[in-house]
């Protein structure tokens, strides 16, 4: 039997009056069951009213906090299908804010959704990018965890178009939140969303999502980061609203056409990092724009940012600078010093 509690479900508007069609909103102290485990939650204060539900901060037997979104009729449907691929695939990676369990009504449909309580000290990316005070360290922790956890779900067929605006980061320790559950997917629906980031084929309607959309994605989104520029244009910013309808990288070999002009960092960056890393970009961003398997892939990305790590160092100056194996003479950005091949793998 199931325990209902002592505390009721109402149907409200904003202005608190009921309504047959209105939201079903739970009360502080309310009593739901898990439709995987059979444990119960406890509800607490609401936090968030939008579509497609409420959320409220919930408490299981533990004593852990959670989230739970609890939905409202018109988009039932589809986000319990969506809940329960992701509950049957499993949380493939800590950073995914992933669906934990569905939560029953008291008819026992289900009619909620257990996720992980995403903590404060996470902010968007793009406020993130905006920080002066980024260590190189914490940019390199950021992008291999994304590599990591995308590359993760890549491996069980799924894929995230929600990359565009999904990635949170800790500006302290680099740990990621990747956020939008909804936006997973099984390459079966079209996902809208940030054309800065998206890949051609996507930005068109040619294509679905697919993992190879979201190498493209992965791979803007690590150009923002390493360079603090856009690859396909220096001035676009994560957050802009266009896309370049002609898209050429703004560092092709063959195609000058995009370059920035001397004076903004990008270039500075650019210069500064090894060869094996500026051809990963340059493959995704050249032959990737129109051939998509062909673009550097999560688990390149991860093995590539480690690698970089390696050739890292600092010269007698005090600058950050990146040993390059193909380039022995290479010298330092700030006092033109040689230096060298460092310590390498």
């Amino acid at each position: 039997m199931v325990d209902r509690g002592s505390a009721k479900l109402t149907i409200v508007t904003d202005d608190g009056n009921q309504r047959p069609d209105g939201e079903l909103r739970l009360e502080n102290g309310r009593r739901l069951h898990l439709a995987g485990s059979g444990t119960s939650i406890t509800v607490g204060e609401r936090v968030l009213a939008h579509a497609p539900g409420s959320v409220y901060r919930v408490v299981d037997a533990s004593g852990t906090e959670h989230a739970l979104v609890w939905l409202d009729s018109q988009s039932r449907d589809w986000q319990l299908d969506q809940a329960r691929l992701l509950c049957r695939t499993g949380i493939v990676h800590a950073a995914f804010c992933w669906p934990i369990d569905l939560v029953l009504d008291d008819e026992l449909n289900e009619r909620g959704i257990l996720l992980p309580l995403v903590e404060g000290r996470f902010e968007t990316l793009s406020k993130f990018l905006h920080r002066s005070d980024l260590t190189f360290d914490l940019r390199l922790t950021v992008t291999s965890e994304l590599a990591d956890a995308l590359g993760k779900l890549h491996h069980t067929g799924l894929c995230f178009p929600g990359l565009d605006s999904g990635v949170y980061a800790d500006p302290q320790s680099g740990d990621i939140a990747l956020i939008g559950w909804e936006a997973v997917s099984d390459g079966t629906r079209y996902f809208l969303g940030n054309p800065t980031v998206m890949a051609p084929e996507l930005t068109k309607g040619e294509e679905l999502p697919s993992p190879y959309t979201d190498n493209h994605a992965l791979a803007v989104h690590l150009f923002l980061i390493f360079m603090r520029g856009h690859p396909l244009d220096h001035e676009l910013e994560l957050d802009d609203p266009e896309f370049p309808p002609d898209p050429v990288f703004v560092f092709d070999p063959a195609d000058a056409s995009h370059r920035p002009p001397p004076d903004p960092l990008v270039v500075t960056w650019w210069h500064m990092y090894p060869k094996f890393f500026q051809e990963h970009f340059i493959q995704t961003f050249t032959v990737g724009l129109s051939d998509p398997p062909r673009r550097v892939s999560p688990d390149e990305w991860r093995d590539v940012i480690n690698r970089l790590r390696s050739y890292s160092g600092e010269c007698e100056c005090g600058a950050l600078v990146f040993y390059d194996p193909q380039e022995p003479q290479k010298t330092c950005w700030r006092c033109e010093a040689t230096l060298g091949l460092g310590s390498g793998d």
